[in-house]
């Protein structure tokens, strides 16, 4: 899903991509991205306050990925969080 794709492209490949993408991106479900990073959002500030807790580490960078995949996949392919995590884990 990221390899080569919209999210770690630049330039003229991203913008071929992007023109792939955008007929996915109707305005119903571009209104509720924020809701779903919000969603998201809460999801690992949880998951950090439980590491805190416990005096864990987290791989924040990895953490960071996960989050996005939730958002992308929950937009674009209308899976949950938990579905995004096995699948692109």
């Amino acid at each position: 899903l990221l390899g080569n794709g919209i999210v770690t492209s630049d330039g003229p490949k991203w913008f071929h991509k992007r023109k792939q993408v955008s007929s996915l991106l109707r305005i119903d479900i571009l209104e509720q991205i924020p809701e779903i990073t919000l969603r998201a959002t809460d999801r690992l500030q949880k998951k950090l306050l439980k590491s805190i807790e416990s005096n864990g580490t987290v791989d924040i960078s990895e953490e960071f990925r996960h989050l996005t995949l939730q958002v992308i996949s929950e937009v674009l392919l209308s899976i949950g969080h938990d579905e995004s995590d096995t699948k692109f884990a």
